[in-house]
C-alpha cells in the first residue's frame, strides 16, 4: 500500500491495488454502509507443509487463519462504483 501524503484523506485510507485492474473501483463509506460482525478466529500452523516437507528443511511454517464474519448492509448507497466511462 502506497498512499503518500494523501492518506488518510477525510478519514479515509487510500489503498492501491493492481489485482482488480479490469473492474471499476468501488468506493465504500465503512461508517455508513452497515455493521460488520466478527466471529471466532482459528489459527493453524504447519511446519511440515510444502512439497516433500520443504518447510521443515528451510525452517518455514505455513500459517492459516480463518474467521467467520457477517456484514449487515443497512445503507447500500454508501457503496459507489466509480465508472470512468461516464
Amino acid at each position: 500500500m502506497d498512499s503518500g501524503s494523501a492518506s488518510p484523506l477525510w478519514g479515509l485510507t487510500v489503498v492501491e491495488s493492481v489485482a482488480a485492474s479490469g473492474d471499476s473501483p468501488l468506493l465504500v463509506d465503512t461508517r455508513q454502509i452497515g455493521t460488520l460482525f466478527l466471529g471466532s478466529v482459528r489459527l493453524a500452523a504447519d511446519p511440515f507443509a510444502g512439497a516433500g516437507g520443504d518447510n521443515f528443511v528451510k525452517n518455514l511454517t505455513d500459517l492459516r487463519a480463518e474467521v467467520t464474519t457477517k456484514m449487515h448492509v443497512r445503507r447500500a448507497a454508501a457503496a459507489l462504483v466509480v465508472d470512468e466511462s461516464s
